[in-house]
């Protein structure tokens, strides 16, 4: 390849180079075409020296041209060609996307001496640029969409990326050690230090957590499981990059509790229904029994007794009629038994009561009707005569 070829077949092409550069230091050009005057550069600028090819590539795409040239400088004469898509700063300060296809060039005996490459204006960069744009938003709807952020944290400088969706749930656009401690529990504080102690001791490249973050005060706290990797690590083992995924989990935390509890409401209706078939079964034998007991009581009353006797059968059938309305509620309970539900004269009850049991009562003014199961209402007013004599028994 000559110099400098500036043929007017290649000048109307518009941006196709070719060129050929030294693999040692300083990289001299050794030889380019003319169509480099479409960037707005001469040939002479780059065999002169006045230009260098990684001066004229966009600095945020330096570090894939300098992967391409440590590959050539590597490369071995089977080694197929590599080919590259960046961009590049014209001279009148524009931008263009290019690509390169790039070999390297072996000498007689084998050594590698040069490397050459063919670079093409792609004439398209707004499409390219439309095109990476219509990708990272297609990547961040799915990421909102499942609810998931990602991180890529430079430990050496301190700096981060952060997608949109960790910046809402942080309330922050860097995410490091401090950030995480200002916005997670206080709870789950010693998690994330015992996990980043790790990954900095060098004990693990990859951990993961679950703790409750929020981004300010006012905001609820939302449960977050966090993966993050050491991608990188320095030559004495202190990490230099570190990636992660942190996704939303508080959903499933809340369908968790709601299952416990859900859990918990059956087992607790498994006693009770296991104390329901006991206390039935119970109150059936016990019912059993008391039939007998009146029937005899019964039999009693149409025997000659004395005044002491008659008082003392007659406490002995009121004892059993209070039996018999426990296993009333027993049978109740255990499903054994429907509840008598009727109208209710209370007033009537009541003297009924008080009356049976030597009690003074004064009846209400005004009758007072209510619906209830008779047995259990006057097993209620028992135990409320009870309590007050055991809390007063001077009261009679």
């Amino acid at each position: 390849m000559s110099p400098t070829v500036t043929s007017p077949e290649l000048l109307r092409l518009g941006g196709f180079v070719l060129c050929r550069w030294e693999l040692t230091a300083p990289f001299r050009c050794l030889a380019i075409t003319g169509g480099i005057e479409a960037w707005g550069y001469t040939p002479a600028d780059f065999l002169e020296g006045r230009m260098t090819w990684r001066a004229l590539v966009h600095p945020d795409d330096r570090p894939l041209v300098d992967a391409i040239a440590l590959q050539a400088v590597s490369g071995t004469p089977q080694m197929t060609p590599l080919e590259q898509e960046y961009r590049i700063v014209c001279g009148d300060g524009s931008t263009r996307w290019v690509r390169t296809v790039s070999v390297p060039v072996f000498g007689p005996d084998g050594a590698l001496v040069a490397a050459d490459g063919v670079v093409v204006d792609l004439r398209s960069s707004e499409a390219t640029e439309l095109r990476l744009r219509k990708r990272q938003a297609q990547l961040e709807l799915i990421l909102e969409a499942s609810n998931v952020g990602v991180f890529d944290f430079d430990f050496l400088h301190g700096t981060s990326l952060m997608t949109p969706r960790l910046r809402s749930w942080f309330g922050s656009d860097h995410l490091d050690l401090s950030t995480w401690v200002d916005h997670v529990h206080p709870d789950d504080a010693h998690v994330v230090h015992t996990m980043v102690r790790r990954q900095v001791k060098g004990e693990s490249d990859v951990v993961s957590l679950e703790v409750r973050v929020r981004p300010n005060p006012s905001s609820p706290w939302r449960w977050v499981h966090a993966t993050s990797q050491v991608v990188e690590r320095s030559p004495s083992r202190a990490p230099v990059r570190s990636v992660g995924v942190i996704r939303d989990v508080t959903a499933e935390h809340e369908a968790r509790a709601l299952r416990e509890a859900l859990e918990q409401e059956l087992r607790e209706a498994q006693k009770a229904r296991v104390l329901a078939q006991l206390s039935g079964g119970v109150a059936h034998d016990l019912n059993n029994v008391l039939q007998v007991v009146q029937f005899a009581c019964r039999g009693l009353e149409q025997e000659r007794l004395s005044d002491e006797g008659r008082l003392d059968l007659a406490r002995a059938l009121e004892a059993v009629q209070r039996a018999a309305r426990l296993t009333h509620q027993l049978l109740a309970v255990g499903s054994r038994q429907d509840l008598a539900v009727a109208s209710v004269d209370v007033g009537a009850l009541c003297d009924d009561f008080a009356r049976r049991r030597g009690i003074h009562f004064v009846p209400p003014a005004v009758p007072l009707t209510v619906r209830a199961d008779r047995a259990q209402l006057e097993d209620c007013l028992d135990h409320l005569v009870r309590n007050a004599l055991e809390a007063n028994p001077r009261s009679g």
